[in-house]
This record gives structure tokens, sequence and C-alpha cells, in this order.
């Protein structure tokens, strides 16, 4: 064999092993993100709250855990829980506009249509051509009975 293989070999084996290896170790914190969301809610929302809590100063990261949580609890139907999750992340990032978007869907959720409204028009001062926030107000008309049939 000659050395080119070994190496080549070598190379692969070690690559799988620590792939594998990453998998079994990975922190709860990296799950939280890594996780699909959307199709693994329960498993993220727990990841994420695991995160949370073990989470040491200086804190790093814990907006982005948070506003994963407030994803998942808006998609279970959990708005309370999620505008919990979302009020924290925002504490700490009060410009983040995927967590103001989030927290109006959560509002949404809550038929409290004002405040919806009110979160979605910051991001569009911020980011008028924020195509997710501009589909979040026809949401919002929509609930408030403002839209044609």
């Amino acid at each position: 064999m000659t050395s080119f293989k070994r190496v080549l070999i070598l190379g692969c084996t070690l690559w799988t092993s620590s792939s594998a290896l990453n998998g079994a170790l990975a922190s709860p914190a990296d799950d939280c993100l890594r996780l699909d969301a959307f199709r693994q809610q329960n498993e993220t929302a727990e990841k994420c709250t695991k995160a949370i809590e073990e989470a040491k100063p200086p804190y790093k990261n814990v907006e982005k855990y948070s506003i994963q949580l407030g994803k998942v609890f808006n998609w279970v139907g959990r708005p309370e829980q999620a505008l919990t999750a979302l009020n924290s992340a925002l504490e700490r990032v009060p410009n983040n506009m995927e967590a103001r978007l989030e927290r109006a869907r959560a509002y949404r959720g809550l038929n409290q249509l004002e405040k919806a409204f009110s979160e979605v028009s910051e991001v569009l001062a911020s980011e008028p051509k924020n195509v997710v926030a501009l589909a979040e107000i026809g949401l919002i008309y929509n609930n408030a009975g403002l839209t044609e049939n």
C-alpha cells in the first residue's frame, strides 16, 4: 500500500471518528441552534431551555437560544411562553429584528393585534424591504378582519 493511500485511509478514519464523537458530545447550546427546530420542536425546546439554564457569564449567545425557543413556542401555539423567551432576548439585544418579528407573531397569536402591528412597524422602520415583516402585516390585517375575501 502506498503512503498516500495510508494517509488517505487514516484521514478518513479520523474524520469519521471525530464526526461521530462531535455528535455524541454536542452541548445543549450546540443542539439548540443546530436542530431542525420546526421538525424537532420538543427536542429543540428542551435543548434551548437547558442551554439557557447552563449559560454562564458573560452569557454569550443566550439571546440566540431565547429567540430559537420563542420560535418553537410560536410554532406549537404557545404564544405566552414565546413572549417570555423573546422578551428575555430583547432585554439583551433590543434592536434584534428577528426577535421583534417573532414577538409580533406571539402577540398576533394572543390576538393583541395593536402590539403585533407596533412590533412589525419597528422592523419595517429599520428594514423597509423585509418581506417576512410585510407578510406579517398582512396576517395581522387578516386577523383583524381588515382584508377582503
